[in-house]
């Protein structure tokens, strides 16, 4: 199967000018190069561009899961699985400490620890 191309969709104008963040939002003219999709002016998010359902969602080149950890009853839950973790950001110093060293020693790997 063949690998296909990443897109990051930019806003119109978000490259000349500075005041325009570059975080998509979908062209509105009536006469939009970027609406009409003429070539050469950016992609346009389309259905075509989603990723294969399989390995939609997941994380990295080798495409494994990613769990959210709240608490140490959910990251024990994950013991025997190829999963990553990754401890909400509501989560306290303290309780971060504790999930990450138990982590290490159920051998969990973490994306945010």
């Amino acid at each position: 199967m063949l690998k296909r191309m990443k897109v990051k969709f930019k806003r119109q104008d978000s490259v000349t000018h500075k005041r325009v963040p570059s975080s998509w939002r979908a062209p509105r003219g009536i006469d939009n190069k970027l609406r009409i999709e003429r070539r050469g002016i950016g992609y346009v998010p389309k259905i075509g561009w989603r990723g294969e359902r399989k390995t939609r969602g997941m994380r990295g080149d080798d495409k494994t899961a990613e769990v959210l950890i709240e608490n140490m009853k959910q990251l024990e839950a994950m013991k025997g699985t190829k999963a990553k973790a990754r401890i909400a950001s509501g989560v306290g110093e303290l309780k971060r400490v504790y999930l990450r060293r138990r982590a290490k020693e159920l051998g969990i790997i973490l994306v945010n620890g």
